[in-house]
């Protein structure tokens, strides 16, 4: 007789958890869990739904730290970086999102509604997670890095406003300015790289207020400021 698996479906305080039921002849009712996350239980013929229901409840915790587990293996290939340097990742769940930094290692805690999300919708919360927690570092440090990059403005002489920084998500760029409102962007990606390149990029911002293009004149500002600027553009594009 062909095997019918049923999809069932049971809430708990921490999740919903889906899986999949097989009745067999077997004596105990069993799980496992596949690596891609997806839940088997395998019962007597005789069980009804009802109780193989409530033996996946039983092994709620069991389930959702399993997965977690494999989120983790899915996403150690993912390089995570801090101030150039290589950083641990761990992905948990609890009661709400969040991601945060102690010592060598960033915890990423997802919610326990993630547990039921597809590979690709958990590395999606991942990514959303790591880069509210990049903006967040970012606005802590950057001001450090700009009194650097100031005093050096200073130092050689140029009278420029001191700016306000915003820390957004770019794509292309890893910095923009805008001197009529003295403020510079700069990517919150930035958080990843060595610091002296992110001296580097504000320091390049910062050249757009004495000239605002790319000429040759803005090279010399740089070369006055930042005589190593070469070098640091090619660290931070390499790293």
């Amino acid at each position: 007789m062909e095997e019918v698996i049923l999809i069932r479906t049971v809430t708990a305080e921490k999740a919903e958890i889906s899986y999949c039921l097989e009745r067999k002849s077997v004596k105990n009712l069993n799980l496992r869990i596949k690596s891609d996350g997806s839940v088997y239980v395998s019962i007597p013929r005789h069980i009804t739904n009802e109780k193989a229901d409530e033996f996946v409840k039983s092994h709620m915790d069991f389930i959702l730290k399993h997965r977690m587990r494999i989120a983790n293996k899915q996403s150690k290939d993912l390089r995570q970086l801090f101030l150039g340097r290589k950083i641990e990742r761990e992905v948990r769940e609890g009661e709400k999102a969040y991601a945060q930094l102690s010592g060598n290692v960033l915890t990423i805690c997802l919610p326990y509604s993630a547990s039921e999300l597809s590979e690709s919708e958990r590395e999606k919360l991942i990514k959303e997670a790591t880069v509210c927690w990049e903006k967040k570092t970012g606005k802590e440090l950057f001001p450090e890095f700009l009194d650097k990059a100031y005093k050096r403005f200073q130092g050689a002489g140029y009278a420029i406003p001191y700016p306000k920084i915003s820390v957004k998500s770019m794509s292309s760029r890893w910095g923009s300015c805008t001197p009529a409102r003295e403020r510079i962007s700069l990517s919150c990606a930035l958080i990843q790289k060595p610091p002296s390149c992110i001296e580097y990029v504000i320091c390049h911002e910062l050249a757009h207020f004495v000239q605002q293009n790319h000429s040759a004149k803005f090279y010399a500002v740089l070369d006055r400021i930042m005589p190593e600027h070469r070098e640091m553009k090619r660290l931070l594009n390499n790293s």
